[in-house]
């Protein structure tokens, strides 16, 4: 203005029209850069490099030696790694391909868990009809380890007590048992309360 205010205008079909404009040169822009898978992953590195400031960690079991183990047997590098990750996070998601070693993975760090002192009785989960095949698996790896392998038909009425007798009493390396069998775990009358009482 002339006495040197400002006053602002909004032309709303100009600036809608601006708009769209620019929503086309993003997503041209968009289909420019993916185009090209070189150059997506140089962009993808230059921006990565110049712009982030946080690090997946790496996890590297190169270093490790598994006391116990099979001799004649060798866990591949990525087995390592996923047993070092576990010792160090404590958690972890093992979403390998069927085939790519996560049982050995698994009874690996369940044993090196045991020998560090971190776990006293691991306990595994796993399908109905896998639980003997886990057991054979395991002690294949680990000749001198003491398994426990749950089979449904010990959690019949009749067997529970005596099951759970032997994994609460018996120095085992780890147990295995079926997911249906999880069910008949009973938690404590205070633990269920309590979680029924936080559910209403």
């Amino acid at each position: 203005n002339v006495d040197g205010t400002t006053t602002t205008v909004v032309l709303e079909k100009e600036t809608e029209a601006a708009r769209e404009k620019q929503n086309l040169i993003k997503q041209e822009w968009q289909k420019w850069i993916w185009a090209d898978a070189t150059r997506a992953d140089e962009l993808t590195r230059i921006y990565n490099d110049t712009m982030n400031r946080t690090v997946e960690r790496k996890f590297d079991g190169g270093h490790l030696t598994f006391p116990g183990m099979n001799p004649a047997m060798a866990l591949l590098a990525h087995q390592k790694n996923g047993v070092w990750r576990g010792l160090q996070s404590l958690q972890m998601l093992l979403d390998h391909v069927v085939g790519a070693g996560k049982t050995f993975q698994m009874a690996t760090l369940a044993m090196e868990m045991r020998r560090l002192g971190v776990a006293r009785k691991p306990m595994f989960a796993v399908p109905n009809h896998l639980t003997l095949q886990w057991r054979s698996e395991f002690t294949r790896l680990y000749p001198g380890s003491n398994i426990l392998a749950a089979t449904p038909e010990d959690f019949a009425k009749d067997k529970r007590d005596r099951l759970f007798s032997k994994i609460v009493t018996g120095d085992w390396d780890a147990v295995i048992v079926g997911h249906s069998s999880l069910k008949k775990f009973g938690l404590p009358p205070e633990t269920e309360a309590a979680i029924i009482q936080e559910q209403v």
